[in-house]
């Protein structure tokens, strides 16, 4: 079973700092520990793999790190940091972290305003695209004449709402839940 170590970073659970907890389940971002009888979820940027130990018989000790495989025909080129690790090329894959971080705040507080309205996260059931588009350009042309940056938040939400409804529709999470649009 994987073992992990919690770091004394900030934002780490206090609670469990420098202690070796067995990971139950992992993610992308979490390790999954049990903790008397519940699940906790803890960042992985907020510990470090536990490796075995072996002796070597000579004295020595030596570490036992995980084994690596990827499949070499769909990893283009292979990195290799300082400390060892390896890791896929990021060539052609999704980088949101290069998208601006004022333009996701300013996209979260628009969602924020008008979640009392709407929740905050009712587009994510999927608005017609055609809706969000006939927003979004009411929206651009309010914001041509005024320059307001809640339009352009307001036009900006939109595209994101129409994105991902088309990404929902193609992935086969799209439900229609009621036969028709109506006013409630």
């Amino acid at each position: 079973m994987k073992k992990i170590k919690v770091l004394d970073i900030d934002g780490a659970y206090p609670r469990y700092v420098g202690k070796e907890l067995e990971v139950e389940r992992e993610e992308v971002l979490h390790y999954f520990i049990k903790d008397n009888d519940k699940i906790v979820a803890i960042l992985k940027p907020h510990c470090e793999p536990v490796f075995e130990m072996e002796s070597s018989g000579s004295g020595g000790i030596r570490t036992t790190p995980p084994s690596i495989k990827f499949d070499i025909q769909s990893a283009k080129k292979i990195r290799r940091f300082p400390t060892g690790a390896v890791r896929s090329d990021d060539t052609g894959r999704a980088r949101p972290d290069w998208v601006s971080a004022w333009a996701i705040e300013a996209i979260g507080q628009h969602l924020a305003n008008n979640s009392n309205d709407f929740g905050a996260t009712n587009y994510l059931l999927g608005i017609p695209i055609e809706e969000c588009l006939a927003s979004l350009m009411r929206h651009y042309c309010t914001y041509q004449k005024t320059k307001s940056k809640a339009d352009l938040t307001a036009l900006a939400f939109n595209a994101i709402a129409a994105l991902h409804t088309a990404c929902i529709k193609e992935d086969g999470t799209y439900k229609e839940i009621h036969e028709k649009t109506e006013l409630i």
